[in-house]
């Protein structure tokens, strides 16, 4: 995983969009269908980091995408400093 996030951002919206016309939908019929805003789903498509969750997630789960969160130990990324004593497992 990025620091910041963005690739896993981009792969995500890819396949929101993908999906979504694999299943002849349009981005009305998800915004009508969520309650999303259209801007909310043109910047998830697009692969915004710092796109809001909780709708992702109700985007993803209309379209059949079930996401799997799982931890793999103590985050960290390459060159970085050691935890803080707060978030120390």
């Amino acid at each position: 995983m990025s620091v910041t996030g963005a690739a896993e951002a981009e792969a995500f919206g890819r396949m929101i969009r993908e999906r979504r016309r694999e299943l002849g939908l349009r981005q009305e019929d998800i915004v009508l269908s969520t309650g999303v805003g259209r801007r909310y789903l043109i910047e998830l498509e697009a692969g915004k980091p710092t796109a809001r969750i909780g709708p992702a997630l109700m985007i993803a789960g209309l379209l059949g995408i079930y996401p799997t969160i799982s931890a793999q130990g103590p985050a960290r990324t390459q060159g970085a400093e050691a935890l803080p004593p707060s978030l120390e497992p």
